[in-house]
């Protein structure tokens, strides 16, 4: 069935039932809830749908929709008092024990009863927005009481939608992966990359699909390098137990290379699940690993410290509350890495991520090579074309040339041509990242989800990196960098002895 929002018809899927496992956690209060209620308001959620929201917290339905109410209404400014009362009607709350069997077999008896009432049968997804911890006993546990259904079931499906972090480690993660299949096939799990869900990463797929002038100049002839920048102002917010655990580069790892991978992939014959995965494990095998001196040479680590200087004093990382004083958990980091194939063989690849930096920012810029100036070669043409995908908070695109300067004198300007993707007032109401990863696992499509292949490809990039780190820190030292500033310096040299810049 299709609906239409926007400019465009978006695809409602089949009737099903959704089990919120961590219903009454900071996550599902801030982005999966809204999401449901987003698509409900939106239309673009089934007809005959329920929401089983399961939660440690001591709630019944009746308490637990009062307690989510006015959280749904500030999330959600845009909802009618009437569209959110409709929401909450379709959620069910149940208290959850996730290491008890007769919780399971009790959720279980109830799915059925909630089955029965909405005319779903046993098509149902089950949203592990949990700690990592419980990843693994839910997941047995809804096997253990035939909550998934085989693969290929032609009376329903089931599909588990779990959240990062894919273990703390390689060693961890292909354990996670290994338990995990064991419950249910690859095919049924859906691991969650909320960047690939976002629509200015899409864009970019589509950008080079359908544009030659990009298409045919995305490539080593033409790009002398790339540049990934994900910036938070925000430091690590009542999440240090999580946090010190994971650092900026475990924690940030999937989002940084599913984004190379969006710009760095060959694109597949079609969009589909098989043939999207197989060229971007492709891709994943072509990138060069680091050696011992890769790390201490292209690898910069930082943590956020002190600053004094603003009108209100900005705490350091160690400062913060459940951080232990001598922590050396970094919260930024910056590496250079290339890809060993003919697309991109000796471009540089740059990344740098960080907490508590000046401003908020995602982006991709592809600094085109420099040229020779041609016909106007003797006008001493200093600066090369840019390409800006700025993700968030702005979503736009923004392309540099040189033209010539306005007047009788032969001398040359830069000039951008900017393309913002909310341009209509119509294109805000599309679905956002969480509605559209919703959409996608209700049907069935795998495309934007991560693999077990990307999983272990991550692990294996950075485990040596983290390794060294531990094992040798004075080769590679942490560096403070005051809070709320560019970070630390020595990320401006990593790109500077290349005689380059960031963008």
């Amino acid at each position: 069935m299709e609906h239409k929002t926007g400019f465009c018809l978006e695809t409602i899927p089949g009737n099903c039932g959704a089990v919120l496992f961590g219903a009454t956690g900071d996550l599902s209060a801030r982005k999966i809830l809204p999401a449901f209620l987003n698509l409900h308001r939106m239309k673009l959620l089934p007809k005959k749908f329920y929401l089983a929201a399961c939660g440690r917290s001591d709630f019944n339905s009746e308490t637990f929709r009062a307690s989510i109410k006015e959280k749904l209404h500030r999330a959600c400014p845009g909802v009618s008092g009437e569209e959110l009362a409709a929401f909450l009607a379709r959620i069910s709350y149940f208290r959850a024990d996730y290491s008890s069997p007769l919780f399971f077999s009790g959720l279980s008896a109830e799915l059925d009863r909630l089955d029965a009432e909405n005319g779903v049968y046993k098509k149902r997804f089950f949203y592990l927005a949990t700690p990592p911890v419980s990843f693994l006993p839910i997941a047995r546990h809804l096997k253990e009481s035939g909550l998934l259904l085989e693969p290929g079931d032609r009376d329903g499906w089931s599909r588990i939608l779990i959240e990062k972090p894919y273990g703390f480690s390689l060693t961890s993660a292909m354990e996670l992966d290994k338990e995990l299949c064991r419950s249910a096939s690859e095919a049924q799990i859906y691991r969650i990359d909320h960047y690939l869900m976002k629509e200015t990463i899409q864009n970019i797929l589509a950008l080079r699909s359908v544009n030659n002038i990009f298409e045919c100049t995305w490539r080593r002839g033409f790009i002398d390098n790339v540049q990934f920048t994900i910036y938070e102002e925000l430091g690590v917010e009542g999440r240090a137990g999580y946090f010190s655990s994971m650092g900026t580069g475990r924690d940030m790892l999937s989002h940084i290379f599913q984004m190379v991978a969006i710009i760095g992939m060959e694109l597949p014959s079609s969009f589909k699940d098989a043939e999207f995965k197989q060229e971007k494990e492709r891709f994943f095998s072509a990138v060069r690993k680091f050696t011992a001196s890769d790390i201490v040479k292209n690898t910069v680590r930082g943590q956020y410290a002190a600053n004094d200087r603003p009108a209100v004093p900005l705490k350091g990382y160690r400062q913060e509350p459940g951080v232990e004083p001598d922590s050396v958990t970094e919260t930024f980091f910056a590496f250079k890495f290339f890809i060993d194939n003919d697309r991109w063989r000796d471009v540089p690849f740059y990344v740098r991520v960080g907490k508590r930096m000046a401003a908020k920012q995602t982006k991709i810029v592809i600094q085109y090579k420099e040229g020779d100036g041609g016909l106007f070669g003797f006008a001493g043409l200093d600066y090369s074309n840019t390409l800006h995908m700025n993700i968030q908070p702005e979503e736009s695109l923004i392309l540099s040339l040189n033209t010539k300067h306005p007047g009788p004198k032969l001398c040359f300007t830069k000039r951008n041509i900017k393309l913002n993707y909310r341009q209509h007032t119509e294109e805000y109401d599309v679905p956002g990242d969480y509605e559209r990863l919703l959409l996608d696992v209700m049907a069935g499509d795998r495309t934007l989800f991560v693999s077990s292949g990307d999983m272990n490809f991550m692990w294996e990039f950075i485990t040596p990196i983290l390794e060294l780190w531990k094992e040798r820190p004075e080769l590679a030292p942490l560096i403070l960098y005051p809070a709320r500033t560019a970070g630390p310096k020595e990320a401006g040299l990593l790109i500077k002895r290349d005689a380059r810049k960031w963008l």
